[in-house]
């Protein structure tokens, strides 16, 4: 079985925790996840931030429950973002949300896409486009 390198997987289990509401300053753990004050993150939300990401969270970012950030590469999170339930944010390269930005419900927001050139291969063994 082939395992993806990842310094952490993040997870709020919802029998554990309901919410989370960040009032610090400015918390980081090491330099590939920061999160500013004032962030709201409804569980169960999955951060799957592998080694090679960086995740970041500006101040008054509110995160509904049942999402997932998969993140390989860098992703910034504006400040006053609101980000609705069922979400899923897929970072390989880069992924930026500006400050003052709504997503709504079911949302999928992703960098790169796959290549289907010739439709007799796999699609595992298609290329990938930024």
């Amino acid at each position: 079985m082939h395992r993806h390198p990842m310094i952490r997987i993040l997870a709020i289990p919802r029998h554990i925790i309901r919410k989370v509401e960040l009032s610090v300053l400015r918390l980081a753990y090491g330099s590939n996840f920061v999160m500013e004050s004032g962030i709201h993150i409804s569980s169960p939300l999955g951060i799957q931030l592998h080694e090679s990401g960086k995740l970041t969270l500006e101040s008054g970012t509110i995160i509904e429950k049942d999402g997932i950030l998969n993140i390989h590469g860098y992703c910034k999170i504006g400040r006053n973002v609101y980000i609705s339930a069922r979400f899923l944010l897929g970072c390989t390269e880069l992924v930026t949300i500006g400050d003052n930005v709504a997503i709504g419900p079911n949302v999928v927001i992703v960098d790169t896409n796959k290549i289907y050139s010739n439709l007799s291969i796999p699609i595992s063994n298609h290329g990938r486009i930024s």
